[in-house]
């Protein structure tokens, strides 16, 4: 094989003869009457150096086409000659038999994901690419397998090349990596649902928060996720679909309040009740079985005291944008209505019947008799009914 690097279009030099054609070299010097000239199609001559092949493709001129030398048994990369007739000298041996592609699993993937591709003829593969990409990385297991590892590809045919030419099956879908770019609200507690924006969420299988599977989630659209915060952390918020995975940091995860104790257990509409517990810092909301609370002050992440509105008895509760913490034991204790007493006039020692509503647990009238069961300071027997 000659190779002339340069313009001028010369073959070879003989005793200072530039020679630019086959035939007058051949009559010049009188040897190489074998030699041919034609393309040797290799198989891939250029390109990136990981690349490059110089075996000649199935098919090519340059194959078994110079005189016989069986002396020789390997070609310049050590591969067997066997199988050229006749064994040149210069020839590059190959396989004959080009691959086969019958199948490749899975059949869609994102970079980075390892697919096996099955068929025939596949030792000596030089190249496998996920459509028309060229793959990160490959293993020939056997002539009937091969492992492959997914790069940054596109959607379309599988194809594997080797001594023996390039093979194709189409049916490949890569899938992109998502990408998130952004989430709201930014804080949140357990239950929460925060609104994630992005792209390539089509099959998201995880979302987390701070590291904290989200309790739920809905694929919205390609764009859009809407997920449950769990019981999770501050952190990153990631998505995970069969093409990758990406994160965004900046969640912060806000812990739900807990109520420990209040005092008084028992009120009337405006009592202050003091309520201890724990993260109680950006509070809400404040009810009395289940009526809201006339206002509320924060005094601290412990502890607040709040004042009872028209409210009924119950539990306690305290709402924060982490949540809302409930304690039940609280009473409420509705002020008392008189509807009626009789006589409307008496002296000292009289009897007067009073009667109205919520007497119960309430001191009964200003009426001092000395032997009389409802002396002042002492309390009802009856809702409804104070005297005898």
């Amino acid at each position: 094989m000659y190779f002339y690097s340069g313009t001028g279009g010369v073959l070879g030099i003989r005793s200072g003869t530039p020679y630019t054609a086959l035939a007058a070299w051949r009559t010049a010097t009188g040897v190489d009457a074998n030699a041919i000239f034609s393309n040797p199609l290799f198989i891939n001559p250029a390109g990136a150096s990981n690349a490059i092949n110089l075996h000649l493709s199935a098919g090519s001129p340059a194959d078994a086409a110079g005189s016989g030398a069986n002396t020789l048994v390997i070609d310049y990369d050590n591969e067997t000659r066997a199988n050229l007739t006749p064994v040149d000298i210069g020839a590059d041996a190959f396989s004959g038999a080009p691959p086969v592609i019958n199948s490749f699993s899975p059949t869609s993937g994102g970079a980075g994901t390892l697919v096996t591709i099955s068929g025939s003829n596949l030792t000596g593969a030089t190249i496998v690419r996920f459509g028309g990409t060229v793959a990160s990385s490959f293993t020939v297991v056997s002539p009937s397998t091969i492992t492959a590892v997914v790069g940054n590809g596109s959607s379309g045919s599988v194809s594997v090349t080797t001594g023996g030419g390039t093979a194709s099956l189409a049916g490949f879908a890569f899938l992109p990596a998502p990408v998130v770019s952004s989430f709201s609200p930014t804080a949140a507690g357990t239950g929460a649902t925060v609104t994630i924006s992005g792209s390539n969420f089509t099959g998201a299988t995880v979302v987390r928060f701070g590291g904290t599977a989200a309790s739920s989630f809905t694929v919205v659209n390609a764009s859009t996720i809407t997920a449950a915060v769990g019981s999770g952390a501050s952190g990153a918020v990631t998505v995970i679909t069969p093409g990758g995975t990406d994160s965004l940091l900046g969640f912060t995860f806000i812990p739900g309040p807990v109520i420990g104790s209040f005092t008084p257990v028992t009120a009337v509409t405006g009592t202050t009740v003091t309520i201890t517990g724990n993260n109680f810092t950006g509070t809400t909301a404040v009810s009395f079985g289940g009526t809201a609370a006339s206002s509320f002050t924060v005094v601290n992440a412990t502890t607040i005291t709040a004042v009872v509105g028209s409210g009924a008895s119950g539990s306690v509760s305290v709402t924060t944008p982490g949540g809302i913490a409930s304690l039940a034991g609280f009473s409420f204790i509705a002020a008392p209505v008189i509807n009626s007493f009789t006589p409307v006039s008496g002296g000292t020692g009289t009897t007067v019947t009073i009667t109205g509503n919520n007497f119960y647990g309430y001191h009964c009238g200003k009426f001092w008799r000395n032997g009389c069961q409802f002396v002042y300071g002492s309390q009802c027997y009856d809702d409804n009914c104070c005297g005898r």
